[in-house]
């Protein structure tokens, strides 16, 4: 029974220590958006998500999946490569993509 109290103890403070919020703190590779960057550019795919949804999306826009990706980088001084690999970034970093999703929901509830 002792063992696996402390079984469950040890699992407790591996999961703890996996969503410290220190990592979460860590450095951005310099050649990748920051986390204020990508928040700004995932916030703007959902808007034009929507916006394609409801037919309002410019025709020369919702022709080609990756045209709209393609105008909101620019429009963000980046470009398609950068974004995708920040976010293949953020994916492998869950608690740094947790915290940018959430700024993102709360930017949404905003608009």
């Amino acid at each position: 029974m002792f063992r696996l109290i402390l079984i469950w103890v040890a699992c407790c403070i591996l999961i703890l220590s996996a969503c410290d919020s220190n990592k979460s703190k860590q450095s951005i590779p310099p050649n990748l958006l920051q986390p204020e960057q990508m928040k700004a550019i995932l916030v703007d795919i959902h808007l034009a998500k929507g916006a394609k949804m409801n037919g309002i999306l410019p025709t020369s826009l919702s022709q080609h999946p990756d045209s709209l990706l393609l105008a909101i980088t620019k429009d963000h001084q980046t470009d398609t490569v950068v974004f995708r690999k920040s976010y293949a970034f953020y994916v492998s970093h869950p608690v740094i993509f947790a915290e940018i999703y959430a700024g993102v929901v709360d930017a949404l509830k905003m608009e």
